[in-house]
């Protein structure tokens, strides 16, 4: 749990930065919103290290398929909201 607990700690430390910055109407500090957002990445790095590696791949594997599935959709729905081209249709 001590794991977890790191990793949501520094999420909402990332999140914080970003969040004052939006309320405070100023931009990001890039030096601090980089540190956070380095911490995150390593807490969970940790936190994906106590995964078992069947358990992982499984995973990847099925994360693998989602992505698939959704670029498919994307693509679908690129094509229905591209323009149709007009059809000529014969004078009489």
């Amino acid at each position: 749990a001590p794991l977890v607990n790191g990793f949501f700690r520094a999420v909402e430390d990332y999140d914080l930065v970003l969040a004052l910055s939006v309320r405070e109407k100023k931009d990001v500090n890039g030096e601090e919103a980089s540190t956070k957002l380095k911490e995150a990445v390593k807490a969970l790095d940790a936190l994906l290290a106590t995964v078992p590696t069947l358990d992982y791949e499984r995973a990847q594997r099925v994360l693998a398929v989602a992505r698939a599935k959704q670029r498919a959709a994307e693509q679908e729905l690129a094509a229905a909201e591209a323009p149709v081209e007009a059809i000529p249709i014969p004078s009489p």
